[in-house]
């Protein structure tokens, strides 16, 4: 199914008690920095009930002030994190590869090398 017919589907299911938390995270999100401002106990209270889902993404970016974050990192940061993380694993699984061959396969020469394979 699409994200657009998703979304119907959500609406459809959802409660008018669901409805009205949603216009009230809607309304809250429109006047985000002053709302926090001026009330954040009940900032604080609505997390707690849950964040509805179509205003999930939306709500962490600001409670985690991921664009305030992001400004400070280069663009690429999380991708180079990625790729060093990745390649720090592989080297680690390649050595104990090389480390538990000989143990796996004791009567093998090709793996009872000193130095593997």
């Amino acid at each position: 199914a699409s994200p657009c017919t998703r979304v119907v589907e959500e609406r459809r299911r959802m409660s008018a008690d669901d409805k009205s938390r949603l216009a009230k995270w809607r309304r809250m999100l429109a006047a985000w920095s002053s709302f926090v401002a001026s009330d954040p106990c009940a900032v604080r209270r609505r997390v707690w009930r849950g964040v509805p889902s179509p205003v999930r993404g939306n709500v962490w970016t600001l409670l985690l002030s991921a664009s305030a974050v992001s400004e400070l990192y280069p663009p690429n940061t999380f991708a180079r994190l990625c790729l060093f993380d990745s390649a720090a694993d592989a080297n680690r699984n390649v050595d104990e590869i090389v480390r538990d061959l000989p143990r796996t396969f004791p009567k093998v020469a090709y793996f009872a090398r000193r130095n593997g394979p």
